[in-house]
């Protein structure tokens, strides 16, 4: 079990379980794999044109 408090923010490491499967294999800690999911978050909304969260989840749009 991992040790949330240990270390400073998004150092704790993934396990190997956690690891498998994500597709950048660099990914080692939570703050790597945060820093991934925003990239990807942000590509995303470029795509979409622009939109931001604040007009996508919102729940007129659910």
């Amino acid at each position: 079990m991992n040790d949330w408090c240990e270390g400073p923010y998004g150092s704790t490491p993934l396990t190997i379980d956690e690891r498998e499967g994500l597709k950048p294999r660099w990914v080692k800690t939570r703050g790597q794999l945060n820093q991934v999911e925003e990239a990807n978050i942000t590509k995303g909304l470029i795509w979409l044109g622009g939109s931001t969260c604040l007009t996508l989840c919102t729940p007129e749009n659910w």
